[in-house]
């Protein structure tokens, strides 16, 4: 994906079972890749945590840190992308593009830390 494209997602689109059944196939073949490769990354990330606290060298600290940087960064871009239309109760635009805005702030968060999180159990 471009990182310059805007997914726009319709809350309040009205579709037939045959549209649903197509988005719904066309989120997974998108979704699905993009999740294994930031497992990927979160294993690594682990790895690196891992090698950090064992040997606690500056350099391989540096790299675990500017490496969660770098993906809460990423998140930050991906999420902030998403642009969330036909919000229930919400007529302006300006409200619209604020309750947009804090639901990608949501999904970076709860994202980030998902991940963060699996990335810490892979040390103990």
């Amino acid at each position: 994906m471009v990182m310059d494209d805007v997914k726009k997602v319709d809350l309040s689109a009205k579709k037939t079972e045959a549209e649903w059944g197509k988005a719904i196939d066309s989120f997974f073949l998108y979704a699905t890749p993009l999740w294994f490769d930031w497992l990927k990354w979160i294993i690594i990330m682990g790895a690196i945590q891992v090698v950090a606290d064992k040997t606690q060298d500056r350099l391989v600290q540096m790299i675990y840190h500017l490496s969660y940087f770098f993906l809460a960064w990423y998140m930050f871009g991906f999420f902030y992308r998403i642009e969330f239309q036909g919000i229930p109760l919400i007529k302006s635009e300006g409200k619209r593009r604020i309750v947009s805005g804090i639901l990608s702030l949501l999904l970076i968060e709860g994202m980030f830390y998902l991940l963060t999180h699996l990335a810490s159990q892979l040390k103990t």
